[in-house]
């Protein structure tokens, strides 16, 4: 099953369940316990009003994308979405920022070795060379996709209930599945008028002809960085459902390990709040009879 709202992921979850525990263990605490529950609220906003605006256009919110300019991209955005997408394809169009994205998909044995595609699709992307950048990223997907599970079957030949991404945002109910519709959608008589969506059926088989365009080569970036965080949420996935099965000892265990790591933190803020900054200038007495100066002579 899809994810109505970012709010539902378990990882967002169990966050807000720990947050609950770590607020009764002193004022402190509360404050970052407070904190911390306000940039979790405003994350799942963001992700939720991020698909609300761009969902209809199929782009996909992944872990890639900072938080802090999409939020303001989504609040100013108005009525304006054409407005607000040309903003969001500047997050990508950016040769100091699109290397970031791209550098996490080394973690990936599959999408490693199709790195020296990705960097000529990257080279290509920023020369304007955008139908060079669809293709060869539309083969990287899909030769990834067939190498990464034991199923041998490309991106292209999965069905969107396929493309679950497990405690994902890019497993909301409007991200990859959703807009995996359109990508392998056939298509049979010739196209000639410009298109803006990723097709890749109808591109990779040549009955559409106008893809040559920022925004198609965008989405495709866009795309390939969802179905990376689509593979790294089934490993997570598998991960997860290896481990010891929540029992009630196992709860006590990860509220008492939750409990002892909030009380040395408690324990720090009490120092901290009773240190006092000082002056200890070499020659005068405190100087001399800190405990810092206080050095063997043999160290």
């Amino acid at each position: 099953m899809a994810y109505e709202s970012a709010r539902d992921l378990p990882s967002y979850l169990e966050l807000e369940r720990q947050l609950k525990v770590v607020r009764f263990l002193g004022r402190s605490n509360r404050k970052l316990a407070d904190a911390i529950r306000l940039q979790l609220r405003e994350f799942g906003d963001t992700v939720d009003a991020f698909y609300d605006l761009f969902g209809g256009k199929h782009w996909i919110f992944h872990d890639r994308l900072p938080l802090e300019p999409v939020r303001a991209i989504v609040a100013n955005a108005g009525e304006d979405v054409d407005g607000a997408e040309r903003k969001l394809i500047e997050l990508y169009h950016d040769a100091e920022s699109l290397p970031f994205m791209i550098l996490p998909l080394r973690k990936l044995p599959a999408m490693r070795r199709r790195l020296t595609l990705v960097e000529r699709a990257r080279q290509d992307y920023f020369a304007g060379r955008y139908y060079a950048t669809v293709q060869v990223l539309l083969s990287v997907m899909d030769g990834f996709v067939n190498e990464f599970e034991s199923v041998r079957r490309g991106l292209h030949a999965r069905a969107p209930e396929e493309l679950q991404a497990w405690d994902s945002v890019v497993g909301h109910h409007r991200g990859l599945q959703h807009a995996h519709k359109t990508f392998t959608k056939g298509r049979t008589a010739t196209l000639e008028e410009p298109v803006y969506e990723l097709y890749r059926n109808g591109i990779v088989h040549g009955s559409i002809l106008n893809y040559d365009n920022l925004t198609v080569a965008t989405k495709a970036w866009n795309r390939l960085f969802a179905v990376a965080d689509w593979a790294a949420a089934r490993l997570k996935q598998q991960e997860h459902q290896s481990k010891e099965p929540v029992t009630l000892s196992s709860v006590g265990r990860q509220l008492k390990e939750l409990t002892s790591t909030a009380l040395r933190q408690a324990e720090i803020n009490r120092v901290n709040e009773k240190w006092n900054p000082g002056r200890h200038l070499p020659g005068s007495e405190t100087f001399n009879s800190h405990p810092a100066t206080l050095i063997p002579a043999n160290c």
